[in-house]
């Protein structure tokens, strides 16, 4: 039977890296203290403006690797200048790293967090000061990424980086609708300036059909800290200067940031202006456990309430116990994505835990973000 721990104060630390790159910055991480760290493999993606045969032969995506390591809060600062310096993110296309404050972290007894020394994570990433960075992510069909990168690209964001998801839902409990394939989805995401954020999200929305049945699940969340160094666009362009760069440009000239606002309505095919109805104060849910358990936890969740879920795979490295951190890269990993209304998340998180004792499954963590506003098909 897994008994579980619940702690506070603790961040979602996100690094993009070209893959090139990552065996620097993997192993620093495994010296400071990170436990648990989520390798999952990611692409980004490029909106080529340049000569006609860019678009019969396009531009290979660039290969990333995304790493997730649960960070005590106190703890945060001194990572980033670390891996910040290992990775050379701080120059032109090395990457991006972010920050996400979690309202809480639940695991069990054989899954291990980064634990702050005794008295020292009394810093609550959520009351700091200076948070103007949001997130943008989206979960969308298979294959319409692109199409999305280009609404968030041309509104002056940085290259969106995609990894690959499995969708879940209630029609997984329809015996006949179980023997289709299973639903392929892209995970996107995107750091934007909050200045930014209205523009960019509407944009993405409007590209990617997002208020259309069975497109995807806009959201943001909000970001403490972060350094982004992640391209833009392609370098086969008649422009000698990025979106973001021409961008920074016109916020130098007119010595404010205002004219960037502009009407975030959605034009519908006739024409028609309508307003846009968000979804507001959500709670992100997101469970990782060994991918033969995935399953059980995503319909334990389902039935105890959550609409749907994403499942994306990955790997897992922990350098503090060899054995067992060898035992854990060779398999494959289950990342569960929830989207919850706040009276629905210790519902679900305490059917999670309970079918984990039930079936004895001792490698499980959760944590939970808050999601200021989201955009879907609502009918």
């Amino acid at each position: 039977m897994s008994n579980f721990t619940s702690q506070k104060n603790y961040s979602l630390v996100t690094v993009v890296i070209p893959k090139h790159n990552r065996t620097k910055v993997v192993k620093l991480i495994d010296t400071i203290g990170a436990r648990n760290i989520i390798r999952l493999t990611a692409r980004g993606t490029l909106v080529q403006e340049g000569a006609w045969y860019s678009k019969i032969f396009p531009a290979p995506s660039p290969e990333l690797e995304t790493l997730q390591v649960l960070v005590p809060d106190c703890e945060v600062d001194s990572f980033f200048d670390k891996v910040v310096e290992a990775g050379k993110i701080h120059v032109t296309g090395n990457g991006l790293i972010y920050s996400i404050p979690c309202n809480d972290v639940d695991y069990s007894d054989g899954y291990s967090v980064w634990e702050a020394k005794e008295g020292e994570n009394k810093i609550n990433a959520s009351d700091t000061p200076g948070k103007n960075f949001s997130g943008i992510f989206c979960i969308i069909e298979r294959g319409e990424a692109e199409q999305m990168a280009k609404g968030a690209i041309h509104s002056g964001a940085h290259s969106p980086v995609v990894t690959f998801a499995e969708g879940r839902g209630l029609r997984d409990k329809i015996p006949l609708l179980r023997l289709t394939k299973t639903a392929e989805k892209e995970l996107v995401q995107v750091v934007v300036d909050e200045s930014d954020l209205d523009l960019v999200f509407s944009e993405m929305a409007k590209e990617g059909k997002i208020t259309e049945p069975g497109k995807g699940f806009l959201y943001t969340i909000p970001v403490r800290k972060a350094l982004i160094n992640l391209p833009g666009i392609s370098e086969e362009t008649k422009y000698s200067a990025s979106m973001q760069q021409l961008i920074t440009a016109v916020d130098e000239m007119k010595g404010n940031r205002e004219w960037r606002k502009r009407d975030t309505e959605e034009i519908n095919t006739k024409g028609q202006r309508k307003k846009l109805v968000y979804l507001k104060n959500l709670v992100s849910l997101t469970c990782v456990t060994p991918r033969d358990h995935s399953d059980t936890l995503v319909e334990a969740a389902i039935d105890a309430g959550a609409p749907a879920a994403s499942i994306g795979y990955g790997s897992l490295k922990d350098s503090i116990n060899e054995e067992k951190a060898e035992n854990k890269s060779n398999r494959e990993w289950g990342f569960i994505y929830l989207a919850l209304a706040p009276n629905m998340v210790d519902k679900v998180k305490d059917a999670i835990k309970a079918v984990s004792k039930k079936e004895g499954i001792d490698e499980v963590c959760f944590y939970t973000l808050p999601v200021p506003k989201a955009l879907t098909y609502l009918g």
